[in-house]
């Protein structure tokens, strides 16, 4: 290459000095460098979604309860029944089943016992022909009667007696004798003792 005078080829890099002072250096602070932001932890995303089904799960036992009580109601409630519509009852549903038991068999009653009657039997017409024939005897005497419901009847009669309690003891014997052979089921009882009627 041909250079013209006077022209003056451009410094080479190495061949230019620099005369400049040298900037002094200060020491620099050290760098902070950022620490990585570490990324959110997934349990407090898993934590949110737990309490948003927490929440949903408390709203739907208050809107199930409240339902309940609703039903409840209605179900309880008197139906307004108009005149000349007929009436309808409503079963109120339970969880329970029900089992229909068979009623329980009427118990017979119980046969009236027999009423046994107070009134004394009335003295059959033969004893009272043999009390005449004993009215008209003397001394301490006594008849004794046994009469019982059936009609059956024995007696015996005594007299003569020095001692009225001793007839009437013997009068007594006497039907309690007899009694037993007609079958009488009553015992002795003075029907007179003297001449005074006593039954």
């Amino acid at each position: 290459m041909s250079s013209k005078k006077g022209d003056t080829p451009p410094p080479r890099e190495s061949d230019s000095l620099d005369f400049t002072e040298p900037a002094v250096v200060q020491p620099s602070a050290p760098k902070r460098v950022p620490r990585p932001r570490a990324a959110p932890a997934e349990p407090k995303r898993s934590r949110k979604v737990l309490v948003l089904l927490l929440t949903a799960l408390g709203i739907g036992v208050v809107v199930y309860t409240l339902m309940e009580e609703e039903t409840d109601v209605i179900a309880t409630a008197p139906v307004p029944v108009r005149p000349g519509t007929p009436t309808v009852e409503r079963e109120r549903s339970s969880s329970t089943p029900q089992v229909n038991t068979p009623a329980p068999a009427p118990v017979p009653p119980r046969p009236a016992a027999p009423v046994e009657s107070t009134a004394p039997p009335a003295i059959p017409a033969d004893f009272l022909k043999a009390f005449e024939a004993y009215q008209k005897q003397a001394g301490a005497k006594a008849i004794a009667l046994a009469l019982d419901s059936a009609g059956r009847w024995a007696f015996g009669n005594v007299a003569g007696f020095a001692a009225q309690s001793t007839a009437n003891q013997e009068a007594l014997a006497e039907c309690a004798k007899f009694a037993p052979q007609s079958g009488v089921q009553a015992s002795c009882r003075l029907y007179a003792s003297g001449n005074s009627v006593v039954w």
